[in-house]
């Protein structure tokens, strides 16, 4: 008896704990204020709502935190209802509601890696060149070549520079390991216009 109180004791103390630590903060999900909201840690709600009905009378419908789904590549997802029904990332829906818009192209990284983790610490809005630079340098994933690739680093002495960061390599095997991308030396042959959505040229 005494154990299991002392079980439902701790169970108490760590809830407690970790609602004092981070406590659920909810905000407006953007174009849907006064319908839904999401909080800091990564969970949606629909709001309490008057729904007009065909006879032309109302209904309440009360609020509900919303049921999310995975993706095929680990991402949570919702569908939110507003004259017609729409699915958004919820890594997305808790960066613009708390920090702000993502820029065009832009991506949100997850910083422990952890693709369902979307509480809004673990969140940071960086470009895809850095999404990839992040994941081998702190996650340690190795770059994955394409079944069947064939690549040809002959001409690795030649430094390249990808045009929209800016940064320049020392190799195209450089950059191809950096950014995870292997469809560079394509790029700059004119067989494809992007690798990776980015584009690349040689350094003059």
């Amino acid at each position: 008896m005494y154990r299991l109180f002392g079980l439902i004791f701790i169970c108490i103390l760590v809830w407690y704990l970790k609602y004092i630590i981070m406590q659920e903060i909810w905000r407006d999900v953007k174009g849907y204020e006064g319908i839904y909201q999401v909080s800091n840690l990564g969970r949606v709600k629909s709001l309490d709502r008057k729904v007009k009905r065909r006879n032309n009378t109302t209904r309440i419908e009360w609020g509900r935190i919303m049921s999310l789904r995975t993706t095929p590549k680990g991402y949570k997802r919702v569908e939110l209802a507003n004259n017609g029904r729409r699915a958004f990332m919820v890594h997305r829906l808790v960066y613009e509601a708390f920090i702000g818009d993502i820029k065009p192209n832009n991506q949100i990284n997850h910083l422990n890696g952890v693709k369902n983790d979307n509480r809004l610490s673990n969140l940071e809005q960086c470009t895809r060149s850095e999404n990839i630079k992040h994941s081998i340098k702190y996650l340690n994933r190795k770059p994955v070549i394409a079944k069947g690739s064939k690549l040809d680093f002959s001409n690795k002495a030649i430094r390249v520079i990808c045009v929209e960061t800016g940064e320049e390599f020392k190799s195209i095997r450089d950059a191809c390991k950096k950014l995870n991308i292997w469809t560079i030396q394509a790029q700059l042959k004119g067989r494809q216009k992007t690798a990776g959505g980015l584009t690349f040229k040689y350094a003059i």
